[in-house]
């Protein structure tokens, strides 16, 4: 091993780290032996033997900076103050360093070791568990969509998907290199400026040279029965209207989902979001989605509150295609429906904009708790395990993330697709983001 060290990666300027082979060393502190270990498991306990020589005062000043270094990741582990700490280690001297968190650690004397420091030198081990794996340094990634190509500066997105407009960006399998999946760190910048930004919901759909993108949004005139109605403030400038007035439950509209796009989720879940072109005031509505083939069921989903006043609602995820198939030819086409229930015989009125199909290859849903003004900041940081904001110039953990970030898979190409709340409940088609992203590199054995 060319270079080892234990220090900060947040403060990642060489004083922050405590280097242990390789580079300047301490005094007293001659080097350090360390053979990572091969195992299956998610944690690994290894140890990392250093030989000391030089005076007492040398001596105790190194093992002071090793308990300080290890007292600190053990501080931030329990008890969640200060900053993780992680070995860094370089293989070879062309290449750049990986990084590895320390869990628990202590050290360990070798045989004889109050005689030996009697006469100037001392041998020990540093006893650590960590993850068992490494990750690089973050690497920017260009980003790409039907309107702009390897964008790094901050690829625009709106919160609509037609034939102009994209709120999904893609990443290309080429521009990853790595041999486990590769944590990303999503920076989303409000570019809006009429209105905050609240909730977010980001998905993606990793597939290799023998996938494709299947569709994944849905618009509310493609559907069956309604009227459609011209819009501006509409996905593809159209929404469609249906009035019902019958008691119970309703098949309000049906979209086909193709072969070739059953064929491409092989299986895959997705969430469903529905959008609405116009808010309704009805304190009793409920919805749901099925998937059927012909006259048949395969699948009906929970009921879902359509509340008053909410201009777009989630409904549970969804597998597609429905049932287990073995994939050797296309599947069957299949039908999505959507199905409304209300009391009585009072008509009701639904404007459909749009339904989409966000993708949960990863999944994060950020649930705003301090809604962000144009030119603020949202961090979705899978590295890190946190999701923050830039509010205003500072840190702030403005948003509630339920999952745990994003990575990307070997030899797979990513489409993310971002969808956008607003303080008022509304997914207005023209709200705007600009998205940049980062990966670290992840390996197993270094």
């Amino acid at each position: 091993m060319i270079s080892i060290a234990i220090g900060d990666i947040r403060h990642n300027p060489d004083h922050a780290w405590l280097t242990l082979q390789g580079g300047t060393l301490l005094p007293g502190l001659k080097g350090a032996i360390y053979e990572p270990s091969a195992s299956p498991s998610a944690l690994v306990e290894e140890r990392i033997t250093l030989s000391l020589r030089g005076t007492h005062a040398e001596m105790n000043e190194v093992l002071m900076r090793l308990n300080d270094k290890l007292a600190l990741s053990q501080r931030s582990l329990h008890e969640q103050v200060g900053c993780p700490i992680y070995l860094r280690a370089k293989a070879e001297a062309a290449g750049g360093y990986y990084y590895t968190r320390i869990l628990q650690a202590h050290l360990e004397p070798h045989a004889n070791s109050l005689s030996y420091f009697s006469t100037g030198s001392l041998r020990f081990d540093i006893v650590f568990t960590r993850t068992n794996s490494f990750t690089s340094d973050e690497i920017l990634l260009p980003l790409s969509n039907s309107s702009q190509s390897r964008v790094t500066n901050g690829l625009a997105l709106v919160n609509h998907d037609d034939s102009a407009h994209d709120n999904a960006f893609l990443v290309d399998m080429e521009d990853v290199s790595t041999m486990l999946p590769a944590p990303v760190r999503i920076e989303l910048m409000n570019t809006y400026a009429s209105g905050q930004l609240k909730d977010l919901f980001i998905g993606s759909l990793q597939y290799n040279t023998f996938g494709w993108l299947p569709q994944l949004v849905y618009e509310g005139e493609a559907g069956s029965g309604g009227s459609t109605i011209s819009s501006t403030a509409a996905s593809n400038s159209a929404y469609q209207r249906h009035s019902w007035s019958a008691s119970g439950w309703s098949p309000l509209t049906t979209w086909t989902l193709a072969a070739d796009d059953l064929a491409a989720f092989q299986g895959r879940t997705v969430l469903p979001m529905l959008r609405l072109a116009n808010v309704h005031a009805y304190s009793d509505l409920r919805l749901k989605l099925s998937v059927g083939s012909g006259s048949m069921r395969l699948f009906e989903g929970g009921e879902v509150p359509s509340l008053a006043g909410m201009g777009y609602m989630a409904f549970p995820p969804l597998r597609l295609p429905c049932g287990e198939l073995l994939g050797l030819s296309y599947p069957s086409p299949q039908l999505l429906q959507l199905q409304a229930y209300k009391p009585g015989s009072t008509s009701y009125t639904l404007d459909i904009d749009d339904l989409l199909l966000i993708p949960q290859d990863s999944f994060s849903q950020h649930l705003g708790l301090v809604p962000l003004a144009q030119g603020d900041l949202l961090m979705d940081d899978a590295f890190e395990g946190l999701s923050y904001s830039l509010y205003g110039g500072y840190e702030l953990g403005t948003h509630i993330a339920l999952n745990s970030g994003h990575a990307l898979q070997p030899s797979h190409s990513a489409c993310f697709m971002v969808y956008q709340g607003d303080g008022s409940s509304l997914a207005p088609i023209d709200r705007s983001i600009a998205v940049r992203a980062w990966y670290r590199q992840c390996r197993r054995i270094l």
